[in-house]
């Protein structure tokens, strides 16, 4: 007899949690039924130790999306992309020995968004807010952060 995936699907209509019921019910993938199986003897067992079971409870609400890297070929296993891409801020604020107040890890926390939002677009930050400044200072009206990140979000 199999040990079962999971309990049913919550009432509130867990659409991967079905899906991938549905998927090992219809015996489409052994290999996932047993991944499914190991994982749930992980997560329900009885653990002494805090750590463990903390591990083991994070395991059991996390368990249809740890291997969706599995499932879906767009999807890579790790975070690498997105630790690249905040990189350069990290390495920005270390070099200058962090923010000095709380206003100004904000300020530039909106501006590295801004620089990262800008160069995925293949646009130049530094020429972008060059125009934006010329623009405001032309008009009389000059623009806040927030103004900037609506704008590049529209």
């Amino acid at each position: 007899m199999q040990t079962p995936i999971a309990n049913s699907p919550r009432e509130d209509g867990d659409r991967e949690e079905r899906r991938l019921l549905q998927r090992v019910a219809a015996g489409d993938d052994a290999a996932f039924r047993r991944l499914y199986d190991r994982l749930a003897e992980i997560h329900d067992g009885a653990y002494a130790d805090k750590d463990c079971r903390r591990l083991a409870r994070r395991l059991e609400k996390y368990r249809f999306d740890l291997f969706t890297f599995l499932e879906r070929e767009n999807v890579d296993a790790t975070n690498n992309h997105g630790e690249r891409t905040i990189r350069p801020a990290v390495l920005m604020r270390k070099n200058y020995y962090g923010n000095r107040s709380e206003r100004g890890a904000a300020v530039q926390a909106q501006m590295m968004s801004i620089f990262r939002t800008l160069k995925m677009r293949g646009i130049d930050p530094l020429e972008y807010l060059e125009r934006q400044l010329r623009a405001s200072l032309a008009n009389g009206a000059p623009f806040t952060l927030p103004e900037l990140v609506e704008k590049i979000a529209a």
